[in-house]
């Protein structure tokens, strides 16, 4: 128990620690709103050639659903804090052996979405011209997460959206449990949340169709990257007991 405590422990600290980084680079970038500008236009004509623009009909068709829009800002604002750090600590107590894979999968591909914020920001939907047709969600209906406090607005990137961080954490929510899943009742609910999400980051004009399908990239990308990290660390270990064990060995 004190073991697992310690751990536990350490774990806290190495994921606060991860992700005040993540949040300070992502917020305290330079940002020009003309290049976030013009990389929503290119975004956007993208979209269109690839047939895939659905951002703008979603929309329309729910302008006048008030109600869709609120319960949207409030999952959007808690919900991937709240989901991904309960399968953090299922996992931890659940399936310890898969544990470090799963953590590292989370951690890399959340530095590289960091990355991507920095070298390509991006304008979403909600704050473009008023000519585009998009309406600013959290600012019409403000919710305990808005960008209409001051202090909030003065630290937070509002171009920080290529690739989408909720994507991403709600589908490697799925990763990381899809293997305790048990009947298909529970892995389709277990996939409904990042259908959800998808879902609400277009109806709520924070995120173009495209930052979704590059979140799913960079997912695949930070999998790979911790499958090499977990095996090295895993190789460096066992490199390590078989050292001791042979110089105990030597000493007996």
């Amino acid at each position: 128990m004190v073991k697992i405590n310690n751990k536990l422990g350490k774990e806290i600290a190495i994921i606060a620690a991860l992700y005040s980084v993540y949040t300070l680079s992502r917020n305290l970038s330079d940002v020009s709103e003309r290049i976030a500008f013009l990389h929503a236009k290119s975004v956007l004509k993208v979209e269109d050639f690839l047939h895939i623009d659905i951002e703008h009909a979603i929309h329309t068709f729910f302008r006048d659903k008030t109600y869709i829009y609120i319960f949207g800002n409030y999952f959007y604002g808690s919900l991937h804090f709240i989901a991904t750090l309960f399968c953090l600590f299922y996992v931890f107590f659940k399936n310890q052996e898969r544990y470090n894979q799963v953590r590292n999968t989370i951690v890399c591909s959340t530095l590289l979405a960091l990355v991507c914020f920095i070298s390509y920001p991006l304008m979403p939907p909600r704050l473009l011209p008023k000519s585009y047709g998009f309406l600013d969600t959290l600012s019409k209906y403000p919710t305990f997460w808005s960008f209409n406090s001051k202090g909030f607005a003065a630290i937070s990137n509002q171009f920080a959206a290529m690739p989408s961080v909720h994507i991403i954490w709600a589908s490697w929510c799925v990763y990381a449990l899809y293997p305790r899943m048990n009947s298909k009742l529970k892995k389709m609910f277990l996939f409904l949340y990042p259908l959800t999400t998808t879902f609400v980051i277009i109806v709520t004009s924070n995120h173009y169709i495209l930052d979704a399908l590059g979140a799913l990239l960079v997912l695949g990308i930070g999998y790979l990257l911790s499958r090499m990290i977990t095996s090295l660390t895993t190789r460096s270990a066992i490199d390590k007991t078989e050292s001791v064990a042979e110089i105990n060995a030597k000493l007996l």
